[in-house]
């Protein structure tokens, strides 16, 4: 617990031992505002998704400089905090979810910020290891979040969409050189950590038929999509653009997310990060429409599976604008 930021889920009333241990970054965001993606430092707004995830060498090369900085200013402190030790310790390694932050507000994080953070980690030579439990197999509309960035992760972790849903399985890749690390004569040397949702035969025959599923055509309407998604690794967004782009307009909305399978609205003057209840208004007249929906702080989201049609995505997004002129942000009816 302790090699993750502060946030909720780790204060005082949840876990009071926690310690944060780590070099915590807090990343640049983009989100659809009045129609384009936009953020804090980003110059110019970028009019689609193909924009925001091309290479853009120049905020790249500017988001490593930065990075850079920070890194070497925490092993300066590291240093002189640990100078009575013979060799203070590097990073153990580069921890970061790719693409989307799922439960720190379904948030997308700049891709150059992170594709920079990858470059620099691989630089100093700093494991890059990607939790793809939210993010990976066609959530973001491609095969893994490293997909969309590039990226080959040293290890990479999987779960949720890897059975459909229907039972835990967790699944953890490695690189050669990691696997070769815990090789050796003794068990002592071997990785000893294991859990119960690693390979067990119900959740094996599962990912199997959901893997299959996936990439049916007969089965999956979205299956052609998505395998055009693999082969340009480029973004996919169920929702449409242009529908994300017209509640990104309306009154009382802050802005809009939309990646895959997902998409989520902020809701202008909400505040209070996580703890906020700014949303429960909107999920309350979603409910009233027949949709369940989460809230996470400001942020209301909803997602659909990778083989949903476009007839049930257009119905939700329905109710989605029904459910904002509903809660009194200013949306019109549909």
């Amino acid at each position: 617990m302790d090699c993750v930021a502060p946030s909720p889920f780790n204060g005082r009333r949840q876990t009071p031992w926690y310690a944060g241990r780590g070099l915590f970054l807090d990343p640049p965001t983009l989100a659809l505002r009045g129609g384009a993606w936009a953020g804090a430092g980003q110059p110019a707004p970028l009019p689609d998704l193909a924009a925001v995830f091309a290479p853009r060498p120049e905020a790249v090369a500017a988001h490593r400089a930065a990075i850079a900085a920070a890194l070497d200013a925490h092993d300066a402190a590291a240093g002189a905090h640990l100078a009575a030790r013979p060799a203070p310790p590097a990073l153990a390694a580069c921890l970061l979810e790719p693409v989307v932050q799922g439960s720190g507000g379904m948030r997308l994080v700049d891709p150059a910020f992170q594709r920079a953070l990858a470059a620099e980690a691989r630089a100093r030579g700093i494991p890059l290891v990607l939790d793809e439990v939210f993010t990976g197999l066609w959530r973001l509309g491609a095969p893994s979040g490293a997909a969309l960035l590039g990226l080959d992760p040293d290890v990479a972790c999987y779960g949720k969409l890897l059975t459909g849903g229907l039972v835990p399985l967790a699944l953890t890749l490695a690189s050669e050189p990691v696997f070769e690390a815990f090789k050796g004569e003794s068990k002592l040397d071997a990785l000893l950590h294991g859990h119960s949702y690693t390979a067990h035969p119900t959740g094996c025959a599962a990912a199997l038929a959901a893997l299959a599923a996936y990439a049916s055509p007969a089965l999956n309407p979205n299956a052609g999509a998505l395998a055009g998604a693999a082969a340009r690794r480029l973004p996919l967004t169920l929702w449409g653009e242009a529908a994300a782009a017209e509640l990104s307009r309306l009154p009382g909305v802050a802005g809009v997310t939309t990646l895959g399978t997902l998409l989520a609205v902020e809701l202008g003057g909400g505040g209070g990060g996580y703890a906020s209840d700014a949303a429960a208004g909107v999920v309350a007249a979603l409910r009233r429409h027949g949709v369940f929906a989460r809230p996470l702080g400001p942020v209301v989201y909803l997602m659909v599976t990778p083989m949903t049609g476009a007839g049930e995505v257009d119905r939700l997004l329905a109710a989605m604008k029904l459910a904002l002129a509903d809660a009194g942000t200013g949306a019109g009816p549909c």
